[in-house]
């Protein structure tokens, strides 16, 4: 089961943050620098990655190299930083969902306005093509506002392209 955002935060704030995969004579260790009671700081071993064939000698040999056990290290120590990562990356990803969900209703209610609006032009008659200066202005206005009409739809997803 994946934890949910609440819970990665709360990991996260107990978390030990700014950790780093250092290389040991058996492996690697995940540190991180810590200050100590005399007020100095030291790297203390949050956790060991052993090489594999180094661990499981005689069972693994040749399975896994050093090479995996630097990137699972590497990627151990990164985690806090990666889970931070991915919850920003949601939220904003949960923000940009509204926004498009608002803008679509706004260009729903636009493109009912303009389907209104061009189907009073063209059935006013010769009233309606008084609004332009030209006869020839007023019908690129209309195959204007119709070729706008038609994006909308088509970015609502429907089925004029």
């Amino acid at each position: 089961m994946q934890p949910s955002d609440d819970d990665i935060r709360a990991m996260l704030a107990g978390a030990t943050r700014s950790a780093e995969a250092m290389r040991t004579t058996d492996g690697w260790s995940i540190v991180a620098p810590y200050m100590c009671i005399n007020g100095l700081s030291a790297l203390f071993t949050l956790a060991r990655v052993s090489d594999p064939d180094d661990a499981e000698v005689g069972y693994t040999d040749g399975a896994l190299d050093a090479e995996t056990a630097r990137a699972n290290a590497a990627l151990y120590a990164a985690a806090p930083d990666l889970a931070a990562l991915a919850l920003s990356r949601g939220e904003a990803l949960s923000k940009a969902e509204a926004e498009n969900a608002r803008l679509t209703d706004v260009t729903i209610d636009l493109a009912s306005s303009l389907a209104a609006a061009i189907s009073l032009l063209e059935r006013g008659g010769k009233a309606a093509k008084k609004a332009a200066p030209s006869d020839k202005m007023f019908d690129q206005m209309i195959a204007d506002y119709r070729a706008s009409l038609r994006r909308a739809r088509a970015a609502l997803g429907g089925d004029d392209a």
